[in-house]
């Protein structure tokens, strides 16, 4: 079994997710299966990257 290496999610890869999640594989196991725009992408990011520095710094 090859070893799962997981990093930080950063700005320039959010497209990449956003794709993913809104993939019919992906979003039929999410709570909603609705698609993500990249404007509510894009605020998640920004609350989530909130939250770490108010845990992390």
């Amino acid at each position: 079994m090859k070893d799962i290496k997981l990093i930080p999610l950063t700005e320039d890869k959010l497209e990449l997710v956003r794709t993913w999640r809104n993939s019919t594989e992906v979003s039929s196991y999410m709570y909603t299966e609705s698609t993500i725009t990249a404007e509510q992408q894009s605020k998640w990011f920004d609350s989530i990257r909130m939250i770490n520095q108010v845990n992390i710094g």
